[in-house]
C-alpha cells in the first residue's frame, strides 16, 4: 500500500473560498449573538431580539422584536422596538464612506411591563451591591 501525503496547499486551496464565503449565510446569527451578549455584558439585563436579517442587494439589516430589560427593575424594559431597518449601498462602504439610504425604528415603547422577570442571575449580586453603593438612591 502507497501512503499519500497531505498536501497542505491544496486542503488550504479547496476550503479557504468555502471559510470565506460561509459567514455570509450565518451573519444574521452572528449579529443576533453579538447584540444579545455584547448588550447583556454592558447591561447586566437580559436582551432579547426575536431575529436578524441581512440582504445583499441591495444591502440591508433588519432587527425585529428587541426588548431591553431595565437592570433596576427586572420586570420593566428600558425600551422595546418592533423593527429598526437600515439599508445601505455597498459600493460606499467599499470606499469607506457611508451613506444611508433609509433608516426605519417602526413601535418604540419605553418603561414597558415583562411577563418574565429580565434579571441574569450571573450578575444579580453586582446589581445589588451597586444599588448598595450609588449616591443616587
Amino acid at each position: 500500500m502507497k501512503r499519500r501525503r497531505l498536501r497542505w496547499g491544496k486542503l488550504l486551496f479547496i476550503t479557504f473560498p468555502f471559510l470565506c464565503i460561509l459567514p455570509f449565510f450565518f451573519l444574521g446569527t452572528c449579529i443576533r449573538y453579538g447584540i444579545i451578549h455584547g448588550g447583556q455584558r454592558i447591561l447586566h439585563a437580559k436582551i432579547d431580539v426575536q431575529d436578524v436579517d441581512v440582504h445583499y442587494m441591495p444591502f440591508s439589516l433588519s432587527i425585529k422584536g428587541v426588548a431591553v430589560t431595565n437592570p433596576q427593575k427586572p420586570m420593566t424594559n428600558l425600551f422595546e422596538f418592533k423593527e429598526a431597518r437600515v439599508s445601505l449601498p455597498l459600493l460606499p462602504l467599499l470606499k469607506r464612506q457611508l451613506v444611508v439610504n433609509e433608516i426605519v425604528l417602526d413601535g418604540v415603547s419605553v418603561q414597558t411591563l415583562r411577563v418574565v422577570s429580565g434579571e441574569l442571575p450571573q450578575y444579580a449580586a453586582d446589581l445589588q451591591s451597586r444599588k448598595k453603593n450609588s449616591s443616587f438612591s
